[in-house]
């Protein structure tokens, strides 16, 4: 199986109001764009995403309780190298994925310094549209359906200081997660020309995977914060990592 590299950026847009003076209810939207290819024969995938979800939150006492859920509706645009005839294979078709996220912290410490353990549990529903492609060596490729299932333990420890009238918090996180789900995709099909049905396994995942972030937030006034975050995901022969940035401003 050949690796590759993928690059991808986003945005994702938010509103939440403060239903009781310990919880909130949000919603977002947001877009994720996706170029991978393959680091030896230039095959590619272009993806492109909107999603939209809705988040919630509830603090007891120092107990924090957040739940989320959404929908992501995509357009996938591949391209296969048929290098024995010096072509290429493409396609163009949808996918969509249903997702929901629980988790429960515990915050220790107080309003300057703390440490907050954590558990959280996550599920996603992938499906993607058969599809035909076009070109040299043409493939009739059936729909493909996956379920994740994952849980992920772990610690956040942050510190508040202020400079220069500005409140920043900066804040580490370092965990373990156990994936549940399948692991990979399989991809059944057949050339055009009416090839006997065939099945190609996916990458399989690591199961087992650490988990380490950063994150600083920048309070510049009262009603609006800055951040930036770093997110990643390591284990033998795989890791993802992520930046993201943002702005909070309350109205």
């Amino acid at each position: 199986m050949e690796s590759y590299n993928a690059d991808s950026f986003g945005f994702a847009l938010g509103a939440d109001k403060q239903i009781t003076s310990d919880s909130l209810l949000g919603l977002s939207f947001g877009g994720y764009f996706s170029n991978a290819k393959s680091r030896s024969s230039n095959n590619s995938v272009k993806t492109d995403t909107l999603l939209f979800s809705i988040y919630g939150g509830r603090r007891i006492g120092n107990l924090f309780i957040n739940v989320s859920g959404g929908y992501a509706d995509g357009d996938l645009e591949s391209k296969r190298s048929t290098s024995l005839l010096g072509g290429w294979a493409n396609n163009k078709h949808n996918a969509k994925s249903y997702f929901g996220n629980v988790e429960l912290a515990y915050r220790f410490g107080n309003k300057w310094s703390y440490l907050t353990p954590f558990i959280s549990y996550d599920f996603i529903r992938y499906e993607e549209d058969a599809f035909t492609e076009t070109g040299n060596i043409a493939m009739n490729v059936a729909e493909r359906n996956a379920d994740a299932h994952f849980q992920t333990i772990g610690s956040r420890l942050g510190h508040q200081v202020k400079r220069n009238g500005i409140l920043l918090n900066p804040e580490l996180t370092f965990g373990w997660l156990h994936d549940y789900g399948s692991g990979s995709l399989h991809t059944t099909g057949q050339f055009v020309t009416r090839s006997p049905v065939f099945t190609v396994v996916g990458i399989s995942r690591n199961k087992n995977r650490g988990v380490i972030g950063a994150k600083i937030d920048a309070e510049l006034s009262k009603r609006t914060k800055v951040f930036i975050r770093y997110d990643g995901e390591f284990a033998n022969h795989y890791n993802a990592q992520y930046l993201t940035g943002g702005v909070n401003i309350a109205f």
